[in-house]
């Protein structure tokens, strides 16, 4: 199953759990969801497995969510209802188009609103090697589009999977949020570049570089 969590956001609702922070900023858990991994006949669901990423859309009242799928990456929306219960009612599945050139996939792990209508997709994988899903901060359309791919720093090329540099794989582009305005689009890394120094792992942490896009 997977789990989802209303928060921050949704906090014109009843808190339950409340974290107060300095001036205006707070954080409220008000509920969650359950989604079920199987269908009404008992077949595993095809549309949610597998979600990451997600953002709220507070002029839809919409939690839209990627889906980390290389065969079918894809965007799902979710009305939010708040009471008498939190409950999520799908509304939208969308299909990502490939990136172009050489059949390549999304490995899509984090997704965020874009300047117009549509979003932003981060995915893992590789620059530069065709054997690898597209990484990168891809553009899409709320239909699903490609529309453009963000140019990424030089320090996140590599060469392949023995480069003193860049990024690793399956370890890269996660994190993916805007600025209120949208004018900014700001994106975290799993782990370190190579460069950067080892790996995280459960005894110590690692450097993560973290970048901003002005997207004026």
């Amino acid at each position: 199953s997977v789990a989802v969590l209303a928060a921050a956001a949704l906090s014109c609702a009843t808190p339950r759990v409340a974290m107060r922070m300095p001036g205006d900023a707070r954080l409220v858990v008000v509920g969650d969801v359950v989604l079920p991994a199987l269908n009404a006949r008992g077949k595993p669901r095809v549309d949610v497995g597998g979600l990451s990423g997600a953002f709220y859309d507070a002029d839809l009242n919409r939690l839209y969510a990627v889906a980390d799928d290389r065969q079918r990456p894809r965007v799902l929306g979710f009305d939010v209802i708040l009471e008498p219960a939190v409950s999520l009612v799908a509304r939208e599945l969308v299909a990502l188009q490939p990136p172009p050139g050489n059949g390549r996939t999304l490995d899509a792990e984090g997704i965020a609103p874009g300047r117009q209508e549509g979003w932003f997709v981060s995915s893992e994988g590789d620059p530069v090697q065709g054997t690898q899903p597209l990484a990168g901060f891809h553009e899409y359309t709320r239909a699903g589009a490609f529309v453009r791919s963000l140019r990424l720093p030089a320090a996140y090329h590599s060469a392949g999977g023995t480069s003193p540099s860049g990024m690793r794989l399956n370890l890269s582009l996660e994190a993916l949020s805007a600025s209120p305005d949208r004018r900014w689009l700001f994106a975290g890394m799993e782990s370190s570049l190579l460069q950067d120094g080892p790996a995280a792992n459960f005894e110590r942490g690692a450097l993560v570089r973290l970048l901003a896009y002005d997207l004026r």
